[in-house]
Formats: C-alpha cells, structure tokens, sequence
C-alpha cells in the first residue's frame, strides 16, 4: 500500500527527516515510534504533501505520489493530525456528516453509525458542538471524521496522547476494527498508526 524509499524532509535548511525507507503492506497496522522531536509528525506530512520541502519516494498504491495534500486524499490517503482538529462550533453529528459529504451517493447515516459504533460515547454527545468536548472526545471526534472519509490507508498522528488509560483501549480498538466498520465501494485495505 505505502513504500517509502530515502525521504528526507526540510523545513527551510533545516534536515528534519534523513533518509527513512518503509513499506505498509495491506490490512498492516505500523507504529511509527520515537522521541518528541526526532521527525515522525514530519515523516507524516510528508507522505501527505502538507508541507515539509522533501525529497526521496513515496508510492500508494503502486502510485508515485506527487502535489499536494487533496490530490492524495483523492486517491485514498487519509490523515488524522495529532492536534484535536474539530469544527468547534459544529456538533458532533454536523462534523461527521461534513466528513460523509465527500463521497458522492454516499450514506451518511452509515458513517454516523459506523462512527457510533467505534466512539459509542460520541453518540451521547451527537447534538453537543464539538468545541464543549473533553480533549479525549474531540480526539475520538476527529478520528471519527477522518475515518468517515474512507480512505483506503491512514496517517494517524500520536493517536493516545494525553489520553486517559480508557480513552488509548477506545482509540486502539477502533483502529484495529476500522478497517471493517465503514462499507466503501473501494476497500479499506490498511490503515498507518504512529504513535
């Protein structure tokens, strides 16, 4: 699904990431481990096009990627960032219907319901804006909606920090289950989990 080959990534003349070569193969989890600093929300921006200068390969699919970040949402590849990333003042039900859109004839009501069933205590929350939630629930919201998109691969980007201990069992459970939950006229084939 995803061969990374010699990336390097700069911000300006600054050497961030220096040379990391990895596959994904398909319906692999992989965990991007390391030291705050040392490069892995880098690493994932990268593989997205979302701003680092880089250098090296990057393959999906059997696809070079090239251009910026839309251009390879488009071909599957999703991204959850490691920062709550929630339309505050939208609900619950509002952001992950905003995330369903983008599938033409798609069903919402099934991605509420798939997103339900990961999150159940987003549900509780369906008709509270999305800015009132704790940071757990806002974390639990956006890897909802990145997972509404339905993208045949995903970057998620340090999933259990500052989480409570029951909120990590929540959010890797719904990693390992995703890739059955949401129905999609393309498989969900893998998802990447840095942490």
């Amino acid at each position: 699904m995803l061969e990374i080959e010699d990336l390097h990534a700069f911000y300006g003349r600054s050497h961030v990431v220096q040379g990391v070569s990895l596959r994904v193969e398909a319906g692999e989890g992989v965990g991007l481990v390391g030291h705050n600093g040392v490069g892995k929300t880098t690493t994932l921006k990268a593989i997205m096009g979302m701003g680092p200068r880089t250098a090296g390969r990057i393959a999906f699919a059997g696809r070079e990627l090239r251009g910026p970040a839309h251009r390879r949402a488009r071909l599957g590849l999703g991204f959850v960032p490691d920062a709550e990333a929630v339309f505050a003042d939208m609900t619950v039900e509002e952001n992950i219907r905003a995330a369903a859109m983008v599938h033409r004839n798609g069903d919402q009501q099934a991605c509420l319901d798939a997103a339900y069933a990961l999150f159940p205590m987003l549900e509780a929350r369906r008709r509270q804006f999305a800015g009132t939630l704790s940071g757990g629930e806002q974390k639990a919201l956006t890897l909802a909606r990145g997972l509404a998109l339905k993208p045949r691969l995903i970057l998620v980007d340090e999933p259990s920090e500052g989480l409570m201990p029951r909120n990590v069992d929540v959010v890797a459970q719904a990693l390992h289950t995703a890739p059955t939950a949401w129905t999609s006229s393309r498989p969900r084939t893998g998802w990447w989990a840095p942490t």
